[in-house]
């Protein structure tokens, strides 16, 4: 092993850490020289994941036992030690990425140690990218509702650039400060009440998956600063109104990954280049669902309106996915009616290609 030089052996370790479920603390214990280099490597360290596997500290390094079951206090005092001697060999300054995908109250202090406490929270200054995904409702000055982690996410995170939230329940305006952000993901979130008053100036890449169950709930674009906003991806069945209404400057790539919900018609993206429709059915389902007819009934002339609506709202498309279902309707809307003059590809997807066939 000592005679793999420093360079490739770093690079190794880079990529080991990258992948799922890995701890660099193990490298420390293959050898002294895996030591002496794992320890030197400050970028190593610089990854915390908290989530709800309850990972084991052996003599050997660590596990995860995929138990879902709560932390204990002992596994909590120990990822506290764990988590402030990662902390000292990443160093000062490097940024941090940080998963928090699971809440409850024996794993509180150790989410402390990578913030670094209130009042001051010295390190979510560092914080670069942050995946937080809980089912636990939080709200501001509530006992019961998760105050601390509603008082970390109210903080400035100058420093911050994609922020994933998965499955939230925060029913207040979170992450008020967030000038780096370029990357926004908000996936199945029941009340994703975030961003307000131009808090993400330069965000460039939104991901928005609109729960079904509660559309009323949604995140409501507009509220965002839209003229950045190079790349949005949508997902969700339900209609979402105007909720996506605004005007889009930069947006070069919509992608929808579900249905498409009617509001598109309020978007204004006159610099549109790709549109990508990965689903068989286009058109928006309501909720509740109403009485008599089956929403999924009579789906051609249904996906025919979307398409048509599609059409006239981004008539600079030249590059169009669709499902490869829809691809005989496509193709007599561009030469029938005339519609996305400015096509110049055609492709369809399915589950395992995608296929150009303009």
């Amino acid at each position: 092993m000592d005679s793999v030089p420093y360079e490739l052996l770093t690079e190794i370790f880079k990529i080991y850490v990258s992948l799922q479920d890995t701890f660099p603390e193990t490298l420390l214990n293959v050898c002294r020289w895996w030591h002496t280099v794992a320890s030197d490597e400050s970028t190593l360290w610089t990854k915390f994941v908290i989530s709800g596997a309850r990972q084991t500290v052996r003599s050997g390094g660590l596990s995860s036992t995929n138990d879902l079951g709560p932390w204990s206090y002992e596994l909590t005092r120990d990822w506290v030690g764990i988590f402030e001697r990662r902390l000292v060999r990443a160093g000062p300054s490097l940024p941090l990425q940080i998963s928090i995908l699971d809440l409850n109250e024996a794993i509180l202090p150790v989410i402390e140690v990578i913030s670094g406490q209130a009042p001051d929270y010295v390190h979510l200054l560092r914080w670069e990218t942050l995946d937080f995904v809980t089912l636990a409702l939080i709200r501001q000055n509530d006992d019961y509702c998760w105050p601390s982690i509603a008082n970390l996410i109210s903080q400035p995170m100058p420093s911050l650039k994609r922020l994933t939230l998965e499955t939230n329940k925060i029913d207040f305006h979170p992450f008020p400060a967030a000038p780096n952000l370029e990357e926004l993901n908000i996936l199945f979130s029941r009340s994703p009440r975030i961003g307000r008053n131009n808090s993400f100036p330069i965000l460039k890449k939104v991901q928005i998956t609109y729960p079904s169950k509660y559309p009323l709930s949604s995140v409501v674009l507009r509220e965002f600063s839209l003229h950045t906003i190079e790349n949005l991806i949508v997902g969700g069945e339900v209609e979402v109104g105007s909720r996506m209404e605004g005007v889009y400057p930069s947006l070069s790539v919509l992608k929808f990954t579900e249905r498409v919900p009617c509001g598109v018609a309020s978007m204004s993206a006159p610099n549109l280049r790709r549109l990508i429709l990965l689903c068989c059915n286009l058109f928006p389902l309501t909720y509740p669902q109403p009485e008599g007819e089956s929403q999924h009934d009579n789906p051609l002339p249904k996906n025919r309106g979307v398409l048509e609506r599609l059409a006239r709202t981004f008539p600079t498309v030249e590059v169009l996915d669709v499902h490869q279902n829809l691809e005989s309707l496509v193709r007599e809307l561009i030469y029938g009616q005339t519609m996305f003059t400015r096509l110049k590809e055609l492709w369809t997807v399915s589950k395992d290609c995608r296929k150009r066939v303009i």
